[in-house]
């Protein structure tokens, strides 16, 4: 008889453990613990910008991973606050790549909190301790759009979804090597 209890409380341990290991590979930690910090440092990244626009280009590459370029606005180098901002594809949505020169002086994680918006519509959490300092803004209501902010080096990069599902927004960023 003692046999039988010890195969049973072995079927009883490996469903138990089954249960767990789905549960465990089935549930997602959440965004902003799963973006990438290791990326490249930016180019033109110095206290001042001189016109290299091979380098600004690079910035808004032709395809990011998957997600081809549709339309872009380039810098303006000699802007006295150079920004430039790229649409990408993700399937029926889009998701915008903004670039904007963080102001000399400025901490990067002072520039990434200045932009984190102040109405309690959105759930905010930033990072400002990371490598890279960076927020994920997560909308609580219609039409508000789901964001990831970072800065690297001087500039200020905001990938923002446009009828694009947060997971998608997460794998366009952590495909972007800046």
């Amino acid at each position: 008889m003692s046999g039988k209890v010890v195969v049973v409380v072995i079927l009883l341990a490996a469903a138990g453990l089954l249960i767990f290991s789905l549960w465990y590979l089935g549930s997602k930690s959440p965004i902003d613990q799963r973006f990438a910090l290791n990326r490249t440092p930016a180019p033109l990244n110095g206290p001042t910008i001189v016109p290299d626009y091979g380098a600004a280009d690079k910035l808004l590459p032709g395809a990011v991973g998957d997600f081809a370029r549709f339309s872009e606005q380039p810098f303006n180098l000699s802007a006295l606050m150079p920004h430039a901002e790229g649409v990408y594809g993700a399937g029926s949505g889009r998701i915008r790549l903004t670039i904007d020169r963080i102001p000399s002086g400025e901490s990067a994680s002072a520039a990434v909190q200045a932009v984190l918006p102040k109405q309690n519509s959105s759930t905010v959490i930033a990072h400002s301790d990371a490598k890279y300092p960076f927020a994920y803004v997560q909308p609580s209501g219609e039409g508000l759009q789901s964001q990831l902010i970072w800065a690297n080096g001087a500039w200020l990069l905001t990938a923002s979804a446009e009828d694009v599902d947060p997971e998608v927004l997460l794998l366009f960023a952590n495909s972007y090597p800046y």
